[in-house]
């Protein structure tokens, strides 16, 4: 993309699946090093993980969707015994809409949101009585979509929460059962904090430098510092850095929520001096 002075900058997200081994995650963190490399190591680096992507991230796609064991093929065929059964979470927002797969049961339902019942030639579009407007059209578009790449063949029905005209419905959902509120997504907001990764020293050290109000003066050029905005851990690497410390950045960032018992799902950003996203001046307000 070309950023306000019309100079062109690029985006790394490497995405973690809630099932991903500590392998998997290696390899990907490993590779996007490779790839940020490549491209001259200014790039900004975004660790995804399934469930809290980057807003940045989840607009790049119309639709996100994330299945079990990867994409189901055998969209192409029409034999209702060619599918397998599923059930499709749809949530989101104006611009992006959020599909993934969740166990065929009535405990995946919440009041909240939109769910379709996949059963091949049959889909169920549920909604949820405290879904968004905007979620149940999107998810109307997603079940057209299916139907088109099953040449039309199947059968869509829309329904309201409390709908009485549902017994194959929560039959394939082990029973009619009482339906559980809203989800609450809201992130949890920490104390705020600089660390100063260096190798001043001839070894990489990690120390802190402040707690609580955090200013933009904390940093210097000549060393990486993590910046735990409180919702979001940056890694910010200064335009003196050694190699070490740079290639060092996101691990520590990673290590950090390891250590300080954070949410696993705390989203990780590398910045580079000079070229910070609004998310990361954002922090300092």
């Amino acid at each position: 993309m070309l950023n306000a002075q019309g100079k062109l900058t690029h985006t790394i997200h490497f995405w973690l699946g809630d099932g991903c081994s500590q392998d998997e995650a290696g390899t990907a963190a490993y590779k996007t090093v490779e790839l940020d490399e490549f491209l001259g190591g200014a790039p900004v680096q975004y660790r995804e993980v399934q469930g809290f992507e980057s807003q940045l991230f989840l607009s790049l796609f119309p639709h996100f969707t994330i299945l079990h064991g990867g994409v189901a093929s055998g969209f192409k065929h029409v034999e209702a015994g060619s599918y397998t059964n599923r059930l499709l979470h749809v949530h989101g927002d104006r611009k992006t809409v959020y599909v993934n797969e969740v166990p065929i049961h009535h405990s995946s339902l919440n009041q909240g949101d939109v769910f379709i019942l996949d059963l091949g030639l049959r889909l169920y579009q549920w909604n949820g009585s405290k879904s968004s407007g905007n979620e149940r059209i999107k998810a109307g578009q997603y079940a057209a979509a299916i139907d088109s790449e099953r040449y039309g063949k199947a059968t869509i029905s829309v329904h309201a929460e409390g709908d009485s005209d549902l017994a194959d419905f929560w039959t394939h959902l082990g029973g009619e059962a009482a339906v559980q509120p809203p989800i609450d997504t809201k992130a949890q907001v920490r104390e705020k904090a600089v660390w100063k990764l260096s190798d001043a020293t001839g070894t990489l050290t990690f120390s802190l430098i402040t707690k609580g109000t955090i200013s933009k003066s904390a940093l210097n050029h000549d060393d990486v510092f993590i910046v735990d905005s409180g919702s979001t851990v940056f890694a910010w690497v200064g335009k003196g850095t050694t190699v070490a410390e740079r290639h060092g950045a996101l691990g520590f960032a990673t290590s950090y929520i390891v250590e300080n018992k954070l949410a696993i799902t705390t989203g990780v950003v590398r910045v580079i001096d000079g070229g910070e996203s609004p998310e990361f001046d954002a922090a300092f307000h």
